[in-house]
């Protein structure tokens, strides 16, 4: 499949960061922020961590990571409790499984993107 004028443009304008530093890009609409990571990870040899504004965004962004990725890149989601503070109640199991599983497989992620909303990853630091 021939690659798009867009997208050779785009593939042109990602510029790696340097080890330990941040990458920010503006004025990315609809998927595109999806394929600029997806292509950002061809790129580069480190994981990648994307953080959605909230639970609802992080699961379409992991969508359309998958999608722009295709298999070429391992793409995690470190999935919301789905519970409040004060639920006498458990997360569901599944739930449970795929944080431990994300969280076990970081030290050896060599490459490929994990996609969190920003509170998760906030509260998951404190």
């Amino acid at each position: 499949m021939p690659l798009s004028d867009d997208f050779l443009l785009l593939s042109a304008a990602l510029k790696l960061p340097e080890p330990g530093s941040s990458l920010s890009w503006g004025r990315l609409l609809g998927a595109s922020t999806a394929l600029a990571v997806a292509e950002l990870s061809r790129q580069t040899e480190a994981p990648i961590l994307l953080l959605a504004d909230d639970p609802r965004q992080a699961d379409q962004l992991e969508a359309e990571l998958r999608f722009f990725a295709g298999e070429q890149s391992v793409v995690r989601h470190f999935v919301e409790w789905e519970t409040l503070p004060w639920d006498t109640f458990s997360p569901h199991q599944d739930i449970t499984s795929e944080r431990l599983a994300t969280l076990s497989g970081l030290p050896s992620m060599r490459r490929g993107i994990v996609v969190a909303s920003a509170p998760v990853a906030v509260a998951t630091a404190r």
